[in-house]
């Protein structure tokens, strides 16, 4: 799939994803039955104990961990306590970064605003390959100098907690964006498109650019951001509701939005 990827990227560049804290569980996993068969291994063909100085310092490691072994544990079981006292530090420390992550979804009761410039380009788009069966033409044009800017500016939200939710623009443009983010929570929302061709506005795949809910407050800092970094950020609506609604253009319900977003696998495997 194609998408402003240095936008995303950015988004979870400071909050690591939930499916970094798996990982990280199954290497635990890997790193405790390693341990176990150095362990049977070691039992089976006999090693030389650690000597005094060796413990003295598996302990101190082990305390430094939150987990004390007594001096008279054994040797192996030692070594395997402390591996699991740096997993559990390291596991803490995502963990609790996690927490703190920028989410995909709408929160409510908060200003919608759209960064960077959106132009007619639909070559390759899903617009066009759902209406016409073509993936032909020109792709939107690649502005490495607005990623950049984009990215710098969602970080640096990120880091000084001014972003409730945030989610690039890529497959079905504004419009697909629009209704993924409401559904992630069931939160609607109310916008109104920028001035000019509102097909175009809804369904281009323009690069370099988000779809941004702001922390209730924080509007003048978050605006005073995009604009020293150079990126285009207007404010295009609100979150809250039961629907998706386009001033002007149609309003759908939630129910009816996630049925015919659920529609697709169940119809295709019976």
């Amino acid at each position: 799939m194609r998408d402003s990827s240095l936008g995303r990227l950015a988004l979870a560049a400071r909050h690591p994803p939930l499916w970094a804290r798996w990982l990280l569980t199954i290497f635990a996993f890997a790193v405790l039955i390693l341990a176990g068969a150095i362990v049977i291994h070691d039992n089976g063909e006999g090693t030389s104990s650690p000597t005094k100085s060796e413990r003295e310092a598996e302990v101190e490691a082990n305390r430094e961990g939150n987990i004390v072994i007594e001096e008279d544990q054994a040797p192996h079981t030692a070594r395997l306590s402390a591996g699991i006292a740096t997993l559990t530090a390291l596991e803490r420390a995502i963990s609790g970064d996690a927490r703190g992550r920028v989410r995909s979804g709408f929160t409510g009761r908060a200003s919608i605003m759209l960064l960077g410039a959106t132009r007619a380009e639909f070559g390759g788009s899903l617009w066009a390959w759902v209406t016409h069966r073509h993936l032909g033409g020109s792709p939107p044009a690649v502005d490495f100098a607005a990623e950049q800017a984009l990215a710098e500016v969602l970080v640096t939200a990120a880091a000084r907690d001014l972003v409730a939710s945030g989610h690039d623009l890529s497959d079905g443009g504004l419009a697909v964006t629009l209704a993924e983010a409401c559904l992630a929570t069931g939160t609607g929302a109310t916008v109104t498109l920028p001035a000019g061709d509102p097909f175009t506005a809804l369904f281009s795949e323009s690069a370099a650019r988000a779809l941004i809910e702001v922390r209730p407050g924080a509007e003048d800092e978050f605006e005073a951001l995009c604009a020293s970094s150079g990126v285009p950020a207007a404010v295009i609506g609100t979150t809250g509701g039961p629907s998706l609604r386009i001033t002007g253009l149609f309003e759908i319900p939630l129910p009816e939005l996630a049925a015919v977003h659920q529609a697709p696998l169940p119809a295709l495997f019976g």
